[in-house]
């Protein structure tokens, strides 16, 4: 029997939209309460600033698979490449932590 990750509990993998065979994906942890507070000081009203989307990746983004640069290296999992993620994926990254780390009514019961 294959154990899963509890949404909003344990880092789980990723995938934004992509075309082709091999999609990276991204390993996720949902931020924890002061993780996420920090993430809302970054605020521009309702907007996300840099700020707060890197408070995001560095708390978030435990790992990757399959990311390649254009000439097909694998790209090491670091802070330093997170310049690397293309800007959609990165949107799509943020909102996935946002999601994973807001507990819903019934899933706060359990």
């Amino acid at each position: 029997m294959a154990i899963t990750a509890i949404k909003g509990i344990a880092p789980d993998w990723f995938e934004p939209e992509q075309t082709g065979e091999n999609p990276t994906r991204f390993k996720l942890k949902p931020l924890n309460g002061l993780n996420y507070l920090e993430l809302l000081a970054g605020l521009d009203g309702q907007k996300l600033t840099a700020r707060s989307i890197d408070a995001a990746l560095q708390y978030g983004l435990v790992a990757w698979e399959n990311f390649k640069d254009f000439d097909g290296n694998e790209i090491e999992h670091s802070v330093r490449n997170f310049e690397r993620i293309p800007p959609m994926t990165i949107n799509a990254i943020v909102n996935e932590i946002m999601n994973i780390s807001q507990l819903s009514g019934e899933e706060r019961k359990n």
